[in-house]
Formats: structure tokens, C-alpha cells, sequence
């Protein structure tokens, strides 16, 4: 008996896992970049003056995203493996995890915003 729900619920969890660590991996490549590569910031002055490394944040998000994609599609033939029915259905199923891992980055990169903005907040 193929376990469609468990298959279905392993890749969406597994995606939205490996969309959380790029958004994390970008967040720290953005942190050590700004903090030791010249001309150096405060660390607590690296995501009000992201200006000031346009570069850095631009290379790191855009590289974060295409690798969360990467992953995402190679992630979700892993997962499905022995299931037949999902293995039919792999456009679909490589729908689901791209859109799982989208969303594991976009809601880390949103915790990781608010919880800059609430670090600043207390420090005032």
C-alpha cells in the first residue's frame, strides 16, 4: 500500500528545511562579508547599511536562491524514490518542492528581518 500523504508531507518538510539553511547560509555569508572584508562594519550596523555592500547581499541572495532551487530539484526525486505513484507524477511533485523551498527561505529571511529589527529595538 503506497503511502501518498507520508511521501507527500516528508518532501514538503525536507524543501522547506533546505529552503531555511540557504536563507540562513546567505544571512551569515551577508554578516561575515560585511564584518571582515574591507572597508569593515560594526556587526550591529551590517542590515541598516546593506548600501554600503550592495555587492555581497546581491551575490548572496541571488546564489542562496539558485541553490535552494538546485536542491529543491534534487531533493524531491530523493524523497520519492520507491513510490510509484508520486514517481509518475514528478512534474507535480517538483512543483511542491520548489514551492516548499521558496517558502523555507522566505519565512527564515523574514524571522531573520524581524529579529534584527527587534535586536535594534531593544538596544535604543
Amino acid at each position: 500500500m503506497p503511502d501518498l500523504t507520508g511521501t507527500l508531507f516528508r518532501a514538503s518538510v525536507f524543501c522547506l528545511l533546505a529552503g531555511a539553511f540557504w536563507a540562513a547560509a546567505a544571512a551569515i555569508v551577508i554578516h561575515l562579508a560585511s564584518t571582515r572584508l574591507p572597508p569593515r562594519m560594526e556587526p550591529a550596523r551590517v542590515w541598516q547599511d546593506w548600501r554600503q555592500k550592495r555587492m555581497v547581499w546581491g551575490a548572496a541572495l541571488v546564489l542562496s536562491l539558485v541553490g535552494a532551487a538546485l536542491t529543491a530539484d534534487w531533493l524531491v526525486p530523493a524523497v520519492v524514490g520507491g513510490d510509484l505513484y508520486w514517481r509518475a507524477k514528478i512534474g507535480e511533485m517538483l512543483t511542491i518542492g520548489r514551492l516548499g523551498t521558496l517558502t523555507g527561505y522566505f519565512l527564515t529571511a523574514f524571522c531573520l528581518t524581524i529579529g534584527s529589527f527587534a535586536a535594534r529595538r531593544r538596544a535604543r
